[in-house]
């Protein structure tokens, strides 16, 4: 009599099984990855009245109005998602879950400060640090996870306001000295910076953002934070402990709710947001712009646009054919920590001065059909990785890290017993 591999029993509280996986979520995570990548490869754009060409202009536009500050919020949603969905799992099990995501958070926080000192631009250790704040208000009731989440952006942009005001026009002779002495130390960081991608080594690159997460960790402003990713977050959390994700038939018409008052909400607000961008960029001698107020807009209706898309994607997956469709993003979405650090490495082995150099040396718009093809080329790789192995190579290094143990890592292939003729 033959026998065959048989699937481990799960562990009290282990990895997420394949069974397990909402691939919907996936593609969400994928469609994020893809929007992120877009925005961080065109990030240094010079605006409106610095494009060198009608094609830029033509990349430009579409890119600040659909996707800048659009991907953020859909990465931290999901974050906030995927807490709810593992607590979840957790408590049906009857495991602890604190330590484990505790321990979780400390990993990613890692990869994430490791990540900062080779790459210009990083947000996981962000999230593992805002993370930790969704432990004590996991309990609250949804509703009041709404109302937080939007007192958390209005407590975020008072705080910058009074910022920008105290630096704007300082009132006493010590905050005049403060704004001065900030301005200097920036001016400086910024010229050391600036130094090293365009002339320095890679160590030389490595010790000036290894300087520059220091300083950011030192002065981490917590009610910045609290708008930008936290609020994201108890959104997530919310649709989590509903349940919206795992049972999207019973929550079609909710969100199709969410979709169109986050949909009309956000597009009115960014256009008025980049009008006004348009205007006080291209009339250089114009006065008197409301600087506060276009940043609170810009503040409430990006992410506002970003929870839209989500609702309108989720919807669009209930069709079984845009499903199989967009299926291919999926697997680009099951191993996104491992893409998104991809991404940095092409970057810097592009653009840096110790690759190819190629910074200052494309347009916008051919950075943007760059970051399209490196796209193209997540979908193909992951999908041949997943076809043989069970987590992305950061995904398994994150989990045997934090479970103390390797975790098996080749798709087991469950074979079928040949029946009597």
């Amino acid at each position: 009599m033959p026998t065959f591999p048989t699937t481990p029993s799960l562990p009290a509280f282990g990895p997420v099984q394949q069974s397990e996986r909402i691939e919907t979520l996936d593609i969400l995570r994928g469609f994020a990855l893809f929007a992120i990548l877009v925005v961080n490869w065109t990030a240094d754009s010079p605006g409106p009245r610095g494009l060198a060409s009608a094609a830029d202009w033509i990349a430009y536009w579409p890119i600040q109005f659909l996707l800048q500050e659009k991907a953020w919020p859909v990465f931290a949603f999901l974050f906030g998602l995927g807490f709810a969905i593992q607590m979840q799992r957790a408590e049906a099990r009857g495991s602890h879950f604190v330590s484990v995501y505790a321990k979780r958070l400390l990993v990613l926080f890692l990869i994430g400060a490791a990540h900062f000192m080779l790459a210009e631009r990083d947000i996981v250790h962000r999230y593992a640090i805002c993370g930790l704040l969704l432990l004590p208000v996991r309990r609250l009731h949804p509703k009041l996870l709404v109302v937080l989440a939007l007192l958390c952006v209005l407590v975020a942009w008072t705080n910058r306001s009074q910022i920008y005001f105290r630096s704007a026009s300082p009132q006493t002779a010590q905050e005049l000295a403060e704004v001065t002495g900030r301005a200097a130390a920036n001016r400086a960081r910024a010229a050391e910076r600036n130094r090293a991608y365009a002339s320095g080594t890679f160590g030389q690159v490595v010790s000036v953002r290894a300087r520059d997460l220091g300083a950011e960790l030192s002065s981490w402003n917590r009610f910045n934070w609290l708008g930008d990713p936290f609020a994201p977050f108890l959104l997530g959390l919310y649709a989590g402990r509903r349940r919206v994700f795992q049972e999207v038939a019973k929550h079609r018409e909710f969100l199709r709710t969410v979709m169109w008052w986050t949909l009309g909400f956000g597009l009115a607000g960014n256009t008025v947001f980049w009008g006004l961008e348009f205007v006080y960029d291209l009339g250089g001698g114009i006065t008197g712009r409301p600087e506060q107020l276009v940043r609170l807009v810009e503040r409430l209706s990006s992410p506002t646009m970003g929870l839209a898309y989500i609702a309108a994607l989720t919807l669009l997956l209930e069709r079984g054919a845009w499903k199989e469709r967009l299926a291919p993003i999926a697997s680009v979405g099951r191993m996104c920590l491992t893409n998104y650090l991809l991404q940095s490495l092409v970057w810097v082995l592009l653009f840096n001065k110790y690759g190819l150099g190629w910074l200052g040396q494309v347009n916008l718009f051919n950075r943007a059909m760059l970051s399209i093809l490196v796209f193209v080329v997540h979908i193909v790789t992951s999908q041949w990785w997943m076809r043989r192995f069970r987590f992305g190579p950061v995904e398994w290094l994150w989990r045997s890290l934090t479970y103390g143990r390797f975790q098996p890592m080749l798709v087991q292939k469950i074979l079928v017993a040949p029946t009597e003729p």
